[in-house]
């Protein structure tokens, strides 16, 4: 494996790693403390994350400093991690309720699982490299 390719696997788990714990630090905030059901908590907790995890990714791991298109980028993050939201509702419901799981450990679980699929889909759907950015790196 190259040099580069380490360091972007090192910034997408930074990055991951500064949405995960937004969005932990959030989750234990706002039910321990502001009292609210851990289920809403997750998901305000989860979607706050989003974007600090748009922001860290467009960046750090996909190098990408334009602004151009970043609205039709931040969409189709943005329908990613509603469904990464669904995924991670459920999830944590089924963990803490079905296996008995305390929720910062089920949190803790599906924030992991889904951080595997979401890199691939944000390569792929989000911050694709255009063909001309492809033909300019060649010349």
């Amino acid at each position: 494996m190259e040099y580069s390719l380490y360091k972007k696997i090192a910034n997408y788990i930074f990055s991951g790693g500064m949405g995960a714990v937004t969005n932990l630090g959030l989750l234990y905030i706002l039910t321990e403390f502001a009292d609210i059901y851990y289920v809403l908590s997750g998901i305000i907790s989860f979607v706050i994350s989003i974007f600090v995890s748009f922001s860290l990714q467009k960046r750090l791991t996909f190098k990408d400093d334009s602004s151009e298109g970043t609205h039709k980028k931040f969409i189709t993050f943005a329908i990613i991690a509603i469904v990464n939201l669904c995924i991670n509702t459920l999830l944590l419901y089924l963990l803490v309720e079905m296996a008995g799981a305390h929720y910062m450990l089920a949190q803790f679980i599906s924030s992991g699982l889904i951080a595997l699929w979401s890199y691939f889909a944000y390569k792929k759907l989000v911050f694709k490299e255009s063909v001309v950015n492809k033909i300019c790196k060649e010349i």
